[in-house]
């Protein structure tokens, strides 16, 4: 939909204001969507919006308690708070099933995240439990009800879980010391050796090897007219950093809390486009290269210009067919950079030095380790394929001569 307002498509928040429109202009106001409890009189913007950031401070208080499930939350937050949409009917199943959605503006699931639940996974239906009123079928409208029931039992807050953060850590990070050096994790090393580098769409597989030996990174990619999604890699995961659930203060304790768990996701996602395209003059080409397939272009920015373009961009409206990519700074890069992918950094170096050939075309390519021996066994076989070349042709000459 087209918002009445001049929101900047990078703007962090734009997504959940945007949200909380279409909310209301595609279910609130359609007649069809919780008449049980709305009515024929629908309530205004103004008071789905003061439910929302109710519902934002409710979830907020919370602070970082064991993971209940969210339908067990909801059924508090109604009984502790006052809902002006509903106007006293918050007590019912469809009130919770309004609820449940309005809960998913607030958490503000990526639409990436939601597209992968679609297609994998129809118990975590996501059109929210009373979306489908605005079709009913009175065949498969009930089933389709049941079968979204189950979204707010599965998931769980607070937690990253609701937002698919489990399936990032292959390793407990705490165990892989942060001092750990990855300077080889850079794309010209890589692609030198028997692995090569592809775009993914799923921030799941970023830094991660496929079947083929394709170290994947993640990229949002580009919308239906042509333009990149985010300028910056990542920047779309850079809202939980601004978000009340994302970082929040308690201030009895100035305790930091993490609610959704993914407030450094955005800035381990550009740190790894620093260290693996931009420490020297083949990987930028590297780089260029991939985007270029994807008819986009790449920019490398100083880490001093960095912060204020990336700002640049909050208050402005264009939309653009470029990707900019911060420069790595004169530090030496270390483990401790990373939180979230340090799992995947530390499987990759583990993949990179283990790697042996498996067919005899593989002999060909140097591996990661020891490169040494590669370059000087080959060396020693070409010195000896030439030298008994010499032995044949002087033989040869020899018995010519003889003759």
């Amino acid at each position: 939909m087209i918002s009445p307002f001049d929101y900047g498509p990078h703007l962090v928040t734009t997504d959940r204001l945007t949200k909380c429109e279409d909310f209301c202009a595609q279910f609130i106001w359609n007649q069809n969507y919780s008449s049980a409890v709305l009515g024929p009189d629908r309530p205004p913007m103004a008071a789905v919006a003061k439910d929302i950031m109710t519902l934002v401070n409710y979830f907020k208080d919370l602070g970082q308690e064991p993971g209940c499930k969210v339908s067990t939350l909801l059924k508090g937050f109604i009984r502790c708070n006052e809902i002006y949409c509903l106007e006293g009917q918050g007590d019912s199943w469809a009130a919770r099933a309004l609820l449940t959605d309005m809960f998913k503006i607030v958490i503000d699931v990526p639409e990436e995240v939601l597209e992968e639940i679609r297609k994998e996974n129809v118990d975590e239906i996501l059109e929210g439990l009373d979306a489908n009123q605005c079709n009913p079928s009175p065949h498969t409208g009930g089933e389709k009800l049941a079968v979204a029931t189950r979204w707010p039992e599965i998931n769980y807050f607070p937690g990253g879980q609701i937002l698919r953060l489990n399936e990032l850590p292959l390793l407990d990070p705490s165990i892989i010391s942060p001092y750990g050096s990855l300077q080889d994790i850079d794309a010209r090393f890589i692609l030198s050796g028997p692995f090569k580098i592809k775009l993914t769409r799923k921030f799941t597989q970023h830094l991660t090897l496929n079947e083929k030996k394709e170290l994947l990174v993640y990229w949002e990619g580009k919308d239906p007219e042509g333009f990149i999604k985010q300028p910056f890699p990542g920047r779309g995961w850079g809202k939980y950093e601004s978000s009340t659930l994302g970082t929040l203060i308690l201030s009895s304790s100035s305790l930091i809390c993490r609610q959704l768990n993914a407030d450094t996701l955005a800035v381990e996602i550009w740190h790894s486009y620093s260290l693996l395209f931009t420490r020297n003059g083949k990987s930028r080409q590297i780089a260029k290269g991939l985007f270029q397939k994807e008819k986009v272009d790449v920019q490398f920015i100083n880490p001093a210009s960095f912060w204020e373009l990336y700002t640049d961009f909050d208050r402005d409206s264009r939309k653009t067919k470029l990707v900019y990519l911060g420069e790595w700074d004169d530090s030496r890069p270390m483990y401790e950079n990373f939180n979230y992918y340090r799992p995947h950094l530390a499987l990759l170096q583990k993949e990179m030095y283990e790697w042996k050939p498996q067919r005899l075309r593989d002999l060909f390519t140097p591996g990661y380790k020891d490169r040494f021996w590669w370059y000087t066994t080959w060396g020693a076989i070409t010195l000896g394929t030439i030298s008994i070349i010499t032995s044949i042709v002087q033989i040869v000459i020899s018995g010519i001569m003889l003759k």
